[in-house]
């Protein structure tokens, strides 16, 4: 089987351009991810055709290589623009391999709480951690998985100190696991908010932070009735419960931005009698 070093040396010989460079940067990367056996395809693309010039064998050699390098990315949950150069798929690969290993940790939570698409978020941590731009990195990707996200926030879980919520906010913890026992009889779905309570270090955030979140994820009824009025401040409540601006003045963290949320006084007004009442028969004080 011919090695990496035979077609480093062989590109090196052939091309004066950089490109044996990049495609042992290549290689690196590919081990980095635990690639299996990934020489045997550039090796048949390397000794396929004894006939062709060598020009035409490093060509064929470059283009399996960048490949690879696509399948790589697209295991990683990345649709990629047509015709990406294979410098910047070895460059966008170690990058989203590296995100993880930033050092700021808390940048890295804060990106990812951030209400933009789950791409621009992406493209912001790529940023981070290699030479890419972010308004390069919206030309390269097109598209990246949906669960992109909650991924990178479980792996800097699972690389961090393990930390419970109720160690670090345990008013927090004890006032949102009261308010959940309460409304498991009523509530129609697990509210937003849980997503926060079950990675412990994405709680503790402004309110503000985890409001834009879900309000760029969720329709909001224009014409809602009284149980979606009534379901929309369980969810608003539940969010004011994660972040440690709020938790300890729930009603006068979601009354001022109700009139952003529904600009109809009627609706404004549901929405803010859905709120009080819910609050108030939880904390057992009388309307």
């Amino acid at each position: 089987m011919i090695g990496s070093d035979t077609i480093v040396v062989f590109l090196k010989t052939v091309r004066a351009d950089d490109c044996s460079e990049i495609v042992q940067d290549c290689f690196d990367v590919m081990d980095s991810y635990n690639i299996e056996d990934y020489m045997s395809g550039i090796e048949l693309a390397y000794m396929f055709d004894s006939e062709i010039s060598d020009e035409d064998r490093a060509q064929s050699v470059l283009d399996c290589v960048t490949s690879q390098m696509r399948e790589v990315l697209t295991a990683q949950g990345f649709a990629l623009s047509d015709g990406v150069s294979l410098r910047d798929l070895c460059t966008l690969a170690r990058a989203v391999g590296d995100i993880i290993y930033y050092e700021d940790h808390g940048t890295l939570r804060d990106i990812c709480l951030q209400p933009s698409s789950a791409l621009e978020r992406i493209s912001e941590m790529i940023a981070l951690v290699s030479s890419l731009s972010v308004e390069r990195c919206l030309e390269l990707i097109t598209a990246v998985g949906d669960n992109s996200i909650d991924q990178i926030l479980d792996l800097l879980v699972v690389n961090e100190t393990p930390i419970q919520i109720n160690e670090i906010y345990p008013q927090m913890y004890a006032q949102y696991e009261g308010w959940m026992h309460r409304q498991e009889a009523a509530a129609t779905s697990i509210p937003f908010a849980q997503r926060y309570i079950d990675v412990p270090v994405s709680c503790g955030f402004d309110f503000k932070m985890y409001l834009d979140v879900f309000l760029a994820e969720h329709k909001i009824e224009a014409d809602p009735n009284e149980a979606q009025v009534t379901e929309l401040a369980r969810e608003l409540i539940s969010l004011a419960m994660v972040a440690k601006d709020s938790y300890k003045n729930i009603l006068l963290s979601i009354k001022p931005i109700i009139p952003t949320i529904y600009s109809d006084v009627k609706y404004a007004t549901m929405l803010n009698h859905a709120v009080t009442r819910l609050t108030l028969e939880f904390q057992k004080k009388p309307i």
